[in-house]
């Protein structure tokens, strides 16, 4: 490595002379041209550095904010699954307070046709809820947490 560069301005060139106006205007408050030279090819290392610096520290803080966003979105699918399990239970709690349909007496020599009719509506209930039975089962992708357990349990304890 040399221990001197040499370089030459050349007025013709308009970088060159704002370079010399610089180093006119400049030169007596840092000791000389050559002190001044330095000071900015200094100031430029300094700068490159912390603006290498500054691009790290703001991956860092991207990265930090990325992490945190996914946390937030976990917690926010976790608490929209409970929310999801307790609505389930309370329609389910609704529904079995509504099992209960109201009977009719027909006479049969009438209503022959409705009677047929009723047991086709009904084993097309039993299917329905069977397949709704086999849906739930099958869906079991998040456990429900202990509050919703609790519910449904309660709702199917035959202690009444």
């Amino acid at each position: 490595m040399k221990n001197s560069i040499t370089f030459r301005l050349n007025p013709k060139h308009a970088e060159d002379r704002e370079i010399m106006e610089w180093l006119d205007a400049n030169a007596a408050e840092e000791g000389g041209q050559t002190a001044l030279v330095k000071s900015a090819l200094l100031s430029v290392i300094h700068g490159n550095k912390e603006a290498d610096y500054y691009q790290k520290m703001q991956y860092e803080i991207q990265k930090a904010i990325s992490k945190e966003n996914e946390i937030f979105s976990d917690t926010v699918k976790e608490v929209m699954q409970s929310m999801v399990n307790q609505m389930f239970a309370g329609s389910l709690a609704m529904i079995g307070q509504t099992q209960n349909p109201l009977q009719v007496a027909y006479p049969q020599q009438l209503y022959s046709s409705v009677a047929a009719l009723d047991s086709i509506s009904s084993c097309t209930a039993e299917k329905t809820q069977a397949a709704e039975v086999k849906d739930l089962e099958a869906d079991n992708c998040k456990s429900m947490d202990d509050d919703t357990r609790n519910a449904l349990g309660s709702l199917f304890d035959d202690e009444d």
